[in-house]
């Protein structure tokens, strides 16, 4: 260093007080006095303490956290958004089926009525046709002619019938009633297994019967398969 810059570089004078308060702020930091196994709460950062207890404190709160704190840092819960291929991001199909409802509706009503017409006697009702719209059993039509009766069990139907078939001699005719049930060939495998469900609810019903009949094709519904069938039964030959 030259001459000239020593001559130009002075010690900048400081207060000897100035020195005293410098030791002695120092001292007070690095004190942090520690009474009864806890700590100055000046010592604190972020605006915490520990407590006698070891757990961190906040300065203006209680020790545990307040519900809406804890449902701020809840994670929020989101709807699952779709990728556009049919599943949402978290592999979950984007359309879930719909379970449906296969319980049976009957039309208990109804089908009592037509029931007793058919019991009765000389009203032109020999028969009464119950069949499924969807879930729900009724009464499709009631008659006297068997290919009417016939007409309204066809490939694609399930259901019921009951007809009066009249048995005997002029001396001595008596009526027999038959139930008979019907599942078309193009009736669904879950349908046909509900069938012997359904017929229970119709036989609480429909309790004045001679012959109960599963008609397993077009061929056996006839006429003279039904009066065989009560003859069978034990009915007038």
């Amino acid at each position: 260093m030259s001459d000239t810059e020593r001559d130009t570089i002075s010690p900048v004078p400081v207060s000897p007080r100035k020195l005293k308060g410098d030791v002695d702020s120092s001292d007070d930091e690095s004190s942090e006095i520690v009474n009864n196994g806890g700590t100055d709460s000046s010592s604190t950062d972020n605006g915490e303490h520990l407590g006698t207890n070891g757990v961190a404190d906040r300065v203006n709160g209680s020790a545990t956290d307040s519900e809406e704190d804890m449902e701020e840092n809840e994670p929020q819960k989101h709807e699952p958004v779709s990728n556009g291929n049919g599943f949402t991001k978290d592999g979950e199909p984007e359309f879930k089926p719909k379970k449906h409802n296969m319980a049976t509706a009957v039309d208990k009503e109804a089908i009592k009525e037509a029931y007793n017409e058919v019991m009765a006697d000389k009203n032109g009702v020999e028969w009464a046709a119950f069949t499924f719209t969807d879930n729900k059993l009724g009464v499709t039509a009631t008659g006297d002619d068997f290919d009417s009766f016939k007409s309204h069990f066809g490939p694609d139907d399930r259901g019921f019938g009951y007809i009066k078939i009249m048995t005997g001699d002029e001396m001595s005719k008596r009526s027999k009633f038959v139930l008979s049930t019907w599942v078309g060939p193009n009736v669904s495998v879950m349908k046909k297994a509900k069938m012997s469900t359904d017929k229970a609810l119709m036989k609480e019903i429909i309790q004045n019967l001679s012959v109960e009949l599963q008609i397993e094709n077009a061929n056996e519904f006839s006429m003279d398969h039904f009066k065989a069938e009560v003859d069978k039964a034990g009915g007038a030959r």
